[in-house]
């Protein structure tokens, strides 16, 4: 390279640059120095202009030590210009050593390192036109493997640092800020600490406002709270609740809408400290945001409940718990308008099937608490939105009643409760699919949801038998006690009634279910408080709804015998229960059916009987038919604890009202119809109510007696099947066997069960 390629630097000056000794590129970088100050005081902006582009093609050359002259060479022309005179050329002096800064090698690196501290140390707030060029070099530096690369790095953060704080209000903030944004993403812990400390430099300066540029970093800084470093997360959660108490002072600035989504997404985490600040902010944004945040209502109550029920911290708990609070609070009277098209009304629009598909979703889950929270919120919503919730009921319905199962008798009243308003709705409308219900048969006061539920829930406890063994009785107490029992009692047996019914055709519950709840409410009824008005009324039949009360269950209950039985002694109906008792001997007896009797027995011996048990004193036809129905329940049971217990009652009645002897039955006569005749005309001269005179007993007789032959024929069927199905199997293993030992056996197909073989 000849001499006039040097100039106006010397050939000495050049050499002596990327020389080994400190000492010699010492003294190279003061002639520089000299040179371009001498040039900025003779105005000659040309030669200035020309040593720096040596210089630039010096740091840019292959030869590192060529490279590291051209460095200290840049940084010497910096010192020459001084502040008040590098703006013109502090680009052309930066970007060179900026590219440096990415070397192999690291002397380079570090070289570039302090030379870019010594131009910004010089240059000040000139260098804020490439200041996210410089920014970014900072943010490699920061994370150098080389440790004297990282010490440098320190010292150029420091003094950019203090240039900012000085000249805060000629920032670009908008312009640092995508440069930094990806930046915070990174899980270098090293970088980390620097961008969060460079955003609370940023914070700290009145002229610059981070609130507005929230939607930008807040999701990042989120994620930096999960860092393993304890440093980082202390920083990072300080600058979090100091950015979150600015945007209460500056409200108007903070863009709720867009800060949520990014917020419910991180209260899911699993990482405790992020989810308590993610809940944190959440909860003010609703204080700030207010309605405007309904239609993201369901995403923040899907972040809110799972902190309810299963946060092992207080603090996520108690937050979860405003968040949950604040969100219900929103919901007013007015957000149930609907528009004539049908559309939802109001300013806000509420998403309402989301949130009811967040609340049913937590039903699903094992937390007691969860089911408590989402109860409460359906029940809520049913009051807030009853129209519209109108579309919703059914949804709600079907994933409300696998919940009827869960382990907590809490839950179940919940959900009873639940039920029970629903079935009390008013709407005009019916759910969607309802059966529509007839005019006589008790339910045609009710709401259009009542029937409806009523069958739902049988169809819930049809299909789960241990559901109808352990919580059948509390479903059906609580529904007594929350609505009006008889109405309860009259839905229910109109529709097992119906399945009686229709047993003949497609039967949609099978006959034992029928029967089973049959058994359930004839035992419910006779001891739940909650149906302390609907017994009385049954006891005294005196008016026309009771009679109708007594025949609908009368006809509903024909599937057990011994719980018509039971209805017939609480309503002082002695000369039918005879009829049904003699009536027993057609029934097939068997274990359950024994235990019915049993049980039936226990009953008649409590309070409630007390009145039965003095009728046996009377000495009329009534009570002779009550003495008969009696010893017809004796000869029934085997010996047992109840069997002894009724002789007992019935040895201790004067022998003037035990039962006669009937000298006057021929063999013309069947005894049962002689009975029968015998009952009703007794009861046709009795002093009886004019409401239970209009029971057609007959007819209720000849039901009763149809159902019971068609269970007789169906248990007989079922029994016929099971033995020819039998049959058939032992055919075809025998078929098999005779195959083997034919030698057969080895070569020859098996004959599957059940093949009829000839």
């Amino acid at each position: 390279m000849s001499t006039s390629d040097h100039v106006p630097l010397s050939a000495a000056c050049v050499r002596a640059l990327s020389d080994k000794v400190y000492d010699k590129r010492k003294a190279a970088a003061m002639e520089i120095e000299k040179l371009v100050r001498d040039a900025v005081a003779a105005n000659n902006p040309q030669q200035i202009k020309r040593v720096i582009d040596l210089l630039e093609g010096y740091s840019l050359g292959l030869n590192p030590h060529v490279k590291k002259g051209g460095l200290i060479g840049l940084a010497a022309a910096a010192a020459g210009l001084g502040t008040q005179h590098s703006a013109q050329y502090v680009v052309d002096i930066i970007r060179p050593i900026v590219s440096c800064l990415s070397d192999n090698n690291s002397h380079v690196r570090y070289y570039g390192t302090e030379s870019l501290y010594n131009v910004v140390r010089v240059a000040r707030h000139n260098i804020l036109p490439v200041f996210n060029d410089v920014f970014t070099a900072l943010t490699m530096l920061v994370t150098d493997p080389d440790s004297n690369v990282r010490v440098g790095a320190d010292m150029l953060d420091s003094t950019l640092k203090g240039i900012v704080k000085e000249c805060g209000e000629d920032m670009d903030l908008c312009a640092l800020i995508p440069v930094l944004r990806p930046k915070l993403y990174t899980s270098n812990s090293m970088l980390q600490t620097l961008l969060v400390s460079w955003l609370v430099v940023l914070h700290g300066i009145p002229s610059l406002e981070l609130v507005p540029v929230l939607t930008e970093i807040l999701d990042a800084l989120m994620m930096i709270l999960t860092s393993p470093h304890p440093e980082v997360v202390k920083a990072t959660d300080g600058l979090l609740m100091s950015l979150l108490e600015c945007c209460r002072d500056h409200a108007d600035s903070v863009n709720c809408i867009a800060l949520t989504p990014q917020l419910v997404v991180h209260a899911q985490s699993h990482n405790v400290t992020l989810k308590n600040m993610a809940l944190c902010w959440l909860n003010e944004l609703i204080t700030l945001g207010r309605r405007q945040l309904l239609p993201h209502a369901a995403q923040i109550l899907a972040a809110a409940l799972p902190s309810m029920a299963h946060s092992s911290s207080s603090k996520s708990r108690g937050v979860a718990e405003e968040v949950n609070q604040k969100i219900m609070d929103l919901l007013e009277p007015s957000d149930d308008v609907i528009n004539e098209n049908g559309t939802p009304g109001g300013e806000e629009s509420v998403n309402l099937p989301s949130i009811v598909c967040v609340l049913l979703k937590h039903l699903k889950g094992d937390s007691k608490q969860c089911k408590f929270i989402a109860l409460h919120w359906l029940s809520h919503l049913l009051k807030k939105f009853p129209n519209k919730m109108h579309g919703e009921l059914e949804c709600v319905c079907c994933n409300m009643l696998p919940v009827l199962s869960d382990q907590s008798d809490d839950v179940v009243v919940l959900v009873v409760s639940l039920l029970a308003n629903i079935a009390d709705a008013s709407q005009n409308d019916t759910v969607t699919a309802t059966a529509s219900s007839d005019a006589g048969d008790g339910s045609s006061q009710s709401s259009p949801h009542f029937r409806r539920v009523l069958r739902l829930l049988l169809d819930a406890l049809a299909a789960n038998k241990e559901l109808l063994d352990n919580r059948g009785p509390l479903i059906v107490r609580e529904l007594c006690a929350l609505l009006n029992p008889i109405k309860v009692y009259l839905c229910l047996s109109s529709l097992l009634q119906e399945e009686v019914s229709q047993q003949l055709v497609t039967p949609s519950l099978s006959p034992e279910f029928v029967a089973n709840m049959s058994k359930n409410m004839s035992t419910i009824l006779i001891t739940s408080r909650e149906l302390f008005s609907l017994r009385l009324q049954l006891r005294k039949l005196e008016t026309k709804d009771s009679a109708e009360v007594f025949v609908s269950l009368f006809r509903c209950w024909s599937a057990s015998p011994i719980s018509v039985i039971l209805l017939c002694l609480l309503s002082q109906s002695y000369e039918q229960s005879v009829v049904l008792v003699h009536l027993l001997a057609e029934a097939e007896v068997t274990v359950d059916f024994l235990v019915q009797v049993d049980k039936l027995v226990q009953l008649l011996e409590s309070p409630i009987f007390t009145y039965l048990r003095l009728d046996l004193l009377k000495n009329d036809s009534s009570s002779n038919a009550l003495v008969e129905t009696l010893y017809g329940l004796l000869m029934i049971l085997p010996q047992s604890s109840s069997y002894t217990t009724l002789a007992t009652r019935l040895r201790n009645l004067p022998p003037a009202h035990r039962i006669p002897h009937r000298e006057d039955a021929t063999d013309a006569t069947p005894p049962l119809a002689a009975q029968q005749s015998a009952r009703l005309t007794s009861q046709s001269k009795s002093d009886a109510s004019a409401a239970k005179n209009s029971i057609d007993f007959d007819a209720l007789i000849v039901h009763f007696r149809k159902v019971q032959t068609y269970k007789l024929e169906q248990s007989r069927k079922e029994q016929r099947e099971a033995l020819e199905k039998n049959s058939r199997n032992i055919e075809t293993l025998m078929a098999n066997a005779r195959l083997a030992e034919r030698g057969q056996g080895t070569n020859a197909e098996p004959i599957e069960p059940g093949t009829i073989v000839y």
